[in-house]
């Protein structure tokens, strides 16, 4: 059941409304504070909605670029794989 949940997104209070346990809506919270802290450094003057959009786009990035990282392992691997499949039969069929 969903719970709502304290966070502070660069000192501001949010109840996130969440399935998920405290710990890791607070570790996700962290991350985005982090992140949008980190911008603000970058762009010093930036309005609290600039920044908001900024470290989405930025989060957002950071996953694709970990979906796709990700997405080449398990295609080299399933390479692998398909290679080894057809080392086994050919000596499976020269036996």
């Amino acid at each position: 059941m969903a719970k709502s949940i304290e966070v502070t997104l660069f000192g501001k209070q949010y109840p996130v409304l969440s399935d998920k346990d405290e710990k890791h809506v607070v570790k996700v919270a962290t991350l985005v504070d982090s992140k949008m802290k980190e911008i603000a450094q970058a762009a010093p003057g930036a309005s609290y909605s600039h920044l908001a959009v900024m470290t989405c786009l930025n989060l957002a990035d950071e996953l694709c670029t970990a979906k796709e990282r990700h997405s080449n392992h398990y295609k080299e691997i399933d390479e692998k794989i398909n290679s080894l499949i057809q080392e086994i039969n050919i000596k499976l069929s020269n036996e």
